[in-house]
């Protein structure tokens, strides 16, 4: 009976012997799983796009939008624009230009009823004729000693009147031709064929066309990077550039903004009230190294951008600088010509991980 039991005893340890060896096998395999699952979720492949470290002319701009006006008059050169008004009353007979018409300067535009003026030409044009015949009849008296030195400087007063009457009159007639004072374009007629021009009223306005000029206003925390003599560029004005000719100094405390004012190429093609858009430009910077913008990994304290090498990416500290065209300027050790970045992804990445590059 004890052997029996001893057989069974033998047997029923080695199915448990058994059984405590398989337990071990799964716990090791499933450690061994485990183990390397958590590898593959430290150093997983990260789909990512890349682009390449170039070298290029970034520029730092500063932007506003302005209108297009006549230039205001500066030292030694009167403004760009000019009203044209009558010196003196009455009514409205010639119109001899039109509304967008191009206009010299000298060039007669309106016309006032000048019947009375010309009457009064007539009358002392007769007057002096008459006064200078005196006059040369006296000269001649006195030098036969035929008239007395007091007829004779009558004489020659008179001479002298005559002339300033005419003179006068002359000068009355050319109040009633009104000419344009600068060579420009015709605007804003406000006047119509017989009607009564009071004294000093303005009748249009003409505007030099080369010498117009965009003012804009540009915030103030902005204002210290702006120099007079910048170029600015243009637009919808395309292939259009001017220059910074004013920079104001008062703030506007309503939009807290300066005024500035670029200057505009002679036929630009612009006119007047156009609304134009600017791009100062502040900044160059030739021959830069620039990344996709979206390769620049910005954190508190930290800038980096990560380097591909293989399937590799690894991420290292820069500086960044101007932005321009979808790239940014960096700087770093060890940044070269032509090395691949990682773009699209960059903020998901660690330090050191493997990537999956996708084409675009």
């Amino acid at each position: 009976m004890r052997k029996k039991l001893n057989k069974k005893q033998k047997i029923s340890g080695l199915v448990v012997l058994g059984l405590l060896l398989l337990i071990i096998i799964f716990f090791l395999r499933r450690s061994s799983s485990d183990s390397a699952s958590a590898e593959e979720q430290i150093n997983p492949e990260v789909a990512v796009e890349v682009g390449q470290i170039i070298k290029t002319t970034l520029h730092r701009y500063v932007n506003a939008y302005g209108l297009v006006e006549p230039e205001p008059a500066a030292e030694g050169r009167r403004p760009a624009v000019a009203f044209i008004a009558s010196p003196v009353g009455g009514l409205l007979t010639e119109i001899l230009a039109k509304e967008g018409q191009l206009v010299e300067e000298g060039q007669v535009i309106f016309k006032l009823d000048s019947r009375l003026a010309e009457i009064a030409i007539a009358r002392a044009r007769k007057e002096l004729e008459f006064a200078r015949q005196n006059y040369e009849r006296q000269k001649k008296l006195l030098a036969t000693q035929s008239t007395s030195e007091k007829n004779y400087k009558e004489a020659e007063n008179l001479l002298q009147a005559a002339e300033e009457n005419l003179a006068a009159a002359l000068t009355e007639l050319s109040y009633l031709q009104i000419k344009s004072p600068l060579k420009g374009l015709l605007t804003k007629v406000n006047v119509q064929l017989g009607q009564t021009v009071e004294p000093s009223s303005t009748l249009a306005e003409v505007i030099d066309l080369n010498r117009l000029v965009i003012s804009a206003r540009v915030p103030s925390s902005e204002s210290h990077y702006l120099q007079v003599g910048q170029t600015v560029d243009l637009t919808p004005a395309s292939n259009i550039t001017g220059n910074i000719i004013y920079i104001g100094k008062d703030i506007d405390p309503q939009t807290d903004t300066i005024l500035i004012r670029a200057s505009l190429p002679a036929n630009s093609g612009l006119l007047p009230g156009n609304f134009i858009s600017l791009k100062i430009i502040c900044e160059e910077h030739r021959d830069c190294l620039a990344v996709p913008i979206d390769s620049l990994v910005r954190q508190p304290g930290q800038e980096a951008i990560s380097i591909v090498e293989g399937n590799i990416a690894r991420r290292i500290p820069v500086t960044s600088g101007l932005r321009d065209r979808g790239l940014v300027e960096v700087k770093g050790e060890g940044l070269k010509e032509g090395m691949t970045v990682v773009t699209v992804g960059a903020y998901a990445l660690p330090d050191v991980t493997k990537i999956k590059i996708i084409k675009k």
